[in-house]
C-alpha cells in the first residue's frame, strides 16, 4: 500500500513589505479616504467631535471624583491616626497614674 504523500514544506519567508499586495492596500486605503474626505466629512467631523467631547468629560470626571474620593480617605485616615494617639495617651497615663499610685503605696 503506497503512503501518503506529503507535501513539501518550504522555509518560511521573511515578509516583504516592498510587494504588489502591499502597494495595492495602500492605495486601496488611501482611496477610500479621500472619497470619504469628500462625501462624508461633516458626518465623520461630528462623530469625532463627539467621541472626543464624550473622552475628555469621562477624564475630568473620573479625575474629581478620584481627588474627592482621595481626599476623603486622606481626611479618614488622619482622624483614625488622631483617635489611636489620644487612645494611647489616655492609655499611657491611666499606666502613669497607676505606676504611681503603687509607688506611694509601696513607699508607706
Amino acid at each position: 500500500m503506497p503512503g501518503k504523500k506529503r507535501r513539501v514544506q518550504e522555509a518560511p519567508r521573511d515578509f516583504d513589505f516592498f510587494r504588489y499586495e502591499v502597494y495595492f492596500a495602500l492605495a486601496l486605503g488611501s482611496l477610500i479616504a479621500v472619497v470619504l474626505s469628500l462625501f462624508a466629512w461633516p458626518i465623520l467631523l461630528l462623530v469625532s467631535t463627539l467621541g472626543v467631547s464624550w473622552g475628555l468629560t469621562h477624564l475630568i470626571g473620573r479625575w474629581m471624583v478620584r481627588g474627592r474620593i482621595d481626599r476623603r480617605h486622606q481626611h479618614e485616615e488622619e482622624e483614625e491616626r488622631e483617635r489611636r494617639a489620644l487612645a494611647n495617651r489616655e492609655t499611657a497615663s491611666l499606666e502613669n497614674e497607676q505606676s504611681s499610685r503603687r509607688r506611694h503605696r509601696r513607699r508607706r
